[in-house]
């Protein structure tokens, strides 16, 4: 199995996000030096509220294509700003808008992202998992699930988690997830007592069909044993559970691949983001 295909772009740079809430600036600065790392090929794009494309495209140099995923959070952008927002920033090349990620809502309001001819994914309800992947799966777009955030009640067990996984492979959506994934493998937070989910875990768990078994290793905490199970997949299973697993969105990106490279998947960061 190649750990260079089981982890191909699957780490998107949240770092403006919470908890991190760096300034935009700094984020671009370490997102290039995240470019320049041997870890590189598992960073996917950099991850920026729709809000603040006007803050980001002074930073971009022209022909320098940065990936870049544009996010309106709910109640907080009007969708009706993304072609405005992707044509500034793709000015000069200055950055390559690979992706829109909206919470569901109906057609109408999701009309002008789903016009532009970009992938576009839709945050589903932790609380309406079946009927919001109904929906997305009816606009034909991809799925989101968020998998954490700042208060015990956003991390969903891994029941929870199980069923969007298995829920949203039965509807042949792919899907990402956001917030939360800070660890290879499943771990209490030692200062918040939050139960967080591994990246590991959600990555063996993709390659089940079983909803019961994809919750019994969301649950695995011996990430040796889960590193066994993952380097034991063949091509075709890495191809198959990545084909459904597109990515995770995390504001540390250094934090999983350290993490996963302990256990012998990847490469581990040798300088800090500062420092590249």
């Amino acid at each position: 199995m190649s750990t260079t295909a089981l982890l191909h772009a699957l780490i998107d740079d949240a770092a403006v996000f919470p908890p991190g809430n760096a300034p935009v600036r700094e984020a671009v600065e370490a997102h290039r030096g995240y470019r320049r790392s041997p870890f590189a090929d598992a960073v996917g794009p950099l991850l920026v509220r729709a809000g603040e494309s006007s803050t980001l495209a002074p930073l971009l140099e022209p022909a320098e294509c940065l990936r870049v995923a544009l996010v309106v959070r709910p109640g907080a952008e009007d969708p009706g700003i993304l072609p405005t927002m992707v044509g500034q920033l793709q000015r000069d090349d200055r950055a390559e808008v690979v992706s829109l990620e909206l919470p569901v809502s109906d057609p109408l309001t999701l009309k002008p992202a789903t016009e532009l001819g970009l992938p576009v994914w839709l945050e589903v309800s932790r609380h309406e998992v079946d009927r919001d992947l109904d929906a997305v799966a009816a606009i034909g777009t991809h799925a989101k699930f968020r998998t954490g955030g700042l208060e015990p009640d956003d991390h969903p067990s891994e029941a929870e988690l199980a069923h969007f996984i298995a829920a949203a492979k039965q509807r042949s959506l792919r899907f990402k997830l956001t917030a939360g994934l800070h660890h290879a493998v499943r771990t209490t937070d030692p200062d918040h007592g939050f139960e967080q989910h591994g990246v590991a875990n959600v990555l063996l768990a993709a390659s089940l069909d079983d909803e019961a078994a994809m919750a019994e290793v969301l649950a695995e905490r011996d990430g040796r044993a889960l590193a066994e199970r993952l380097q034991a997949l063949d091509t075709e299973a890495v191809s198959r559970l990545r084909a459904s697993f597109a990515s995770f969105g995390c504001c540390g990106v250094t934090d999983p691949i350290t993490e996963l490279a302990r256990l012998g998947l990847t490469t581990a960061p040798t300088t800090a983001p500062e420092q590249q």
